[in-house]
């Protein structure tokens, strides 16, 4: 017999890496579609590593030109949450931290 530790739930796991691909989806979308800087053209977000109580997320990301990307991003976090907020339901929208991938 497998005994499961107290307090955890099994799929939280599972949960959580489908929480982090949901969050790369909307985070490559609002990217693509939302962002008006010319600068952030060519991002793509490559990963997301949410943690455990899901107030950070480190944002992987990859691009063509490295002139001053990360700067951009950083501008562009506060609205890319708000948007984040608004796409998906979460109990608390995650601070968001970029890295290059």
């Amino acid at each position: 017999m497998i005994r499961e530790k107290r307090g955890r739930d099994p799929g939280a796991g599972y949960r959580h890496a489908r929480l982090e691909r949901v969050v790369q989806e909307e985070l490559n979308e609002i990217l693509r579609d939302e962002v008006s800087d010319p600068s952030l053209a060519n991002v793509r977000v490559t990963h997301v590593k949410l943690s455990v109580d899901y107030r950070a997320a480190k944002v992987y990301y990859t691009c063509t030109s490295s002139s001053s990307i990360e700067s951009a991003l950083d501008r562009a976090a506060g609205f890319m949450r708000a948007r984040l907020a608004d796409s998906v339901e979460l109990k608390r929208v995650p601070e968001l931290r970029f890295e290059p991938f």
